[in-house]
């Protein structure tokens, strides 16, 4: 399972992922650090939940997403090179009515607009997302939300907090944001709170 959270802020768009992989049913740590479950492309932030395969076609073709991204231009030209692109490496799924999948659900993060794109091809833009571990990750970030915790920090805390009940989610989790090019690294539930806690005194 993959947990993967996207907030769009006033200041930009943030991504916080965990970093366990899981084959064939058995839990094998940490992902590669070349292999994220979010990237960047620019300014943009490329997420995917689901088969790793999914992800390395995904970052193997960056130029899908350098062009300019709204609704109209991911339904109409992007969500319909996915699909060519996991066709032609023969990962398209065929459901049980006749219905073509790709494998992974997709975030995509512009400075200003977030988007989903489900396995079917849906296209959803939106303020908050969750894939991977949608369930526990939604009921997690409603909950953070009430308390009125910065969007970075309900992020992390909405992921640590899913790795608390999911242990096919795990650590490190890094935090993507489209207005930097850095990405930060929490080894484990004491370094997020240790973040936070510095912000929270800084404040």
């Amino acid at each position: 399972m993959t947990s993967v959270i996207g907030i769009k802020t006033e200041e930009g768009c943030i991504v916080c992922c965990d970093s366990r992989t899981i084959e064939n049913d058995f839990l094998i740590g940490q992902n590669h650090p070349s292999q994220k479950k979010a990237w960047k492309v620019g300014s943009i932030i490329i997420a995917a939940a689901g088969p790793y395969v999914g992800m390395n076609l995904l970052q193997e073709n960056p130029q899908l997403f350098e062009k300019e991204l709204t609704t109209k231009s991911l339904v109409n030209e992007i969500v319909p090179s996915i699909f060519e692109l996991f066709e032609r490496r023969n990962q398209l799924i065929v459901d049980s009515e006749g219905y073509p999948r790709i494998s992974n659900s997709i975030i995509v993060a512009t400075p200003k607009n977030m988007w989903v794109i489900g396995t079917t091809g849906e296209v959803s833009e939106t303020d908050f997302a969750a894939i991977g571990a949608f369930v526990e990750a939604t009921a997690a970030h409603a909950a953070l939300k009430l308390t009125g915790y910065h969007s970075k920090d309900a992020a992390l805390l909405t992921v640590a907090a899913v790795s608390n009940t999911d242990n096919t989610v795990g650590y490190p989790l890094y935090i993507l944001k489209t207005n930097s090019d850095i990405t930060e690294t929490y080894w484990s539930e004491s370094a997020v709170v240790k973040s936070i806690e510095v912000r929270s005194w800084k404040n």
